[in-house]
């Protein structure tokens, strides 16, 4: 038995070698952009890098642009279903490695990023700039690593500013000085980490962070400017932890006169304060002269369908609360509304600029 064991063990150790140095052996080289000069590193050079690691199935993407800083703006996009035009789509299995010296922006109409589902991806020491359309900037529905990069002066209107619908880990990175418009500029049904990162100066004029997957927040420092009209706003779905800088964060109340049908645990405000309401409504209007009749038949339509089960799930994932009402009804509310925020621009002594 004792020579049996020696034997066995010794047949194993040449095996485990070869293995070793044959993976070492087969290692692919980087995929390069670029051949030394700055010029060569462009939009459709790092498109063609792009297809041929889908091709190898992989790999890692790195840039030969004469050792300066570079901007790369791809401008032929490509439709997606269900997203609209992208410039990059990047395939599974692939790292963008910008050592510090890369800008990624919008040369052309669409979103710059789109990931996958069942794709891996990580980005990596590079800025992201100088892009804002109605198309998100990046939209991950794989899984997407967005580590030791920048996104700054970037945009979207009508559409979050970074979709999430798979895994997204935001790690050791800033995200700074960046609007949205119409939107939330983070909107994640999946599951989004953000780590020992900074966002600040983020300028939305609706919900800074709209979750309804699973949310983990630690380590990170997220500053001032989140809302030209409100709070910070993170709503919905699983927040796993949720810790800034310096401080745990708890939801203490909701701004809204009745309680959130996703917080229902949550009081209001309204509950410490007497008549304290402050929240935004969203509603749909006809010009002045249109006849009664169809005043009434667009009424009665958006009033189903505000009733509709599937329709209100996907407001509640949003945040929002369905209000269905008669057209008087919605124009008394413009005028409360109206009269009340007149009130409040006038106490704080705002001027037009």
């Amino acid at each position: 038995m004792k020579r049996s064991f020696r034997l066995a063990a010794m047949s194993v150790v040449p095996f485990v070698l070869l293995a070793v140095l044959t993976q070492t052996s087969m290692a692919a080289p980087p995929i390069r952009v670029g051949n030394g000069t700055p010029g060569s590193c462009t939009g459709v050079a790092l498109q063609d890098a792009l297809t041929t690691a889908a091709v190898r199935g992989g790999g890692k993407v790195r840039f030969d642009c004469g050792g300066g800083a570079v901007t790369i703006a791809p401008n032929i996009s490509v439709d997606v279903s269900g997203v609209g035009p992208v410039l990059l789509i990047l395939p599974d299995n692939t790292t963008i490695d910008g050592d510090g010296l890369i800008t990624l922006a919008c040369g052309g109409h669409g979103g710059l990023i789109f990931v996958q589902p069942g794709a891996t991806v990580e980005l990596r020491n590079l800025l992201v700039a100088n892009c804002f359309d109605d198309s998100s900037v990046i939209f991950n529905a794989g899984t997407l690593t967005f580590r030791d990069s920048t996104l700054h002066d970037a945009g979207s209107i009508l559409a979050p500013t970074l979709s999430n619908d798979g895994t997204f880990i935001i790690r050791d990175s800033v995200l700074a000085n960046n609007t949205t418009l119409f939107a939330a500029f983070i909107a994640s049904r999946g599951v989004l980490t953000i780590e020992k990162s900074r966002i600040s100066d983020t300028h939305v004029d609706g919900t800074f962070l709209s979750n309804s997957g699973t949310l983990t927040v630690s380590k990170s420092a997220i500053t001032n400017g989140f809302a030209e009209f409100g709070d910070i706003g993170i709503r919905n779905g699983k927040i796993v932890a949720l810790e800034a800088e310096n401080a745990r964060l708890r939801a203490l109340a909701v701004t809204s006169s009745l309680r959130s049908d996703v917080l229902p645990d949550i009081p209001t405000i309204g509950e410490f304060v007497a008549d304290y309401e402050a929240s935004s409504t969203y509603g749909v209007g006809a010009p002045k002269n249109t006849p009664a009749a169809i005043v009434d038949k667009l009424n009665m339509e958006i009033n189903a369908a505000l009733g509709d089960a599937r329709m209100r799930a996907r407001l509640v994932d949003m945040g929002g609360t369905a209000l269905p009402s008669a057209p008087a009804e919605f124009a008394r509310l413009i005028v409360d509304e109206t009269e009340k925020w007149a009130k409040v621009v006038k106490f704080a002594g705002m001027k037009p600029e």
